[in-house]
């Protein structure tokens, strides 16, 4: 779809033209544009044309990922938004029965936190 645009803002042929890491290239002249430069203009009919690449041919798809964010996770590095501490910041937890399966709320009162 990127080539076919690319190919019509150049008004060169799609087979002329090259993509790889979110870019398309002209080989003739060098000149890039990216998906990003493209995507405004991108025709989703011209999806129906893109030829299904052999499974020899794909670069990431079937291939170990390296997992660069697993040292952070187990050291506890990440901020996540349930470690954010800001002032006058309170917290809530819904209370659970002692026993499984038992008890419920029946009315709660939500006057108080209706008026914030």
């Amino acid at each position: 779809m990127f080539r076919a645009t690319a190919a019509r803002r150049w008004s060169v042929p799609a087979d002329t033209l090259t993509t790889a890491d979110g870019v398309v290239t002209n080989s003739r002249t060098g000149e890039t544009l990216s998906y990003a430069d493209l995507v405004a203009d991108a025709d989703p009919a011209d999806l129906r044309n893109v030829p299904v690449r052999s499974v020899a041919r794909w670069r990431l798809l079937g291939r170990p990922a390296p997992k660069t964010y697993l040292r952070e996770k187990i050291t506890g590095a990440p901020i996540y938004g349930i470690d954010m501490d800001l002032p006058r910041m309170v917290q809530a937890t819904v209370k659970l029965s002692p026993v499984f399966g038992k008890g419920w709320v029946r009315a709660p009162d939500t006057s108080a936190a209706l008026a914030v």
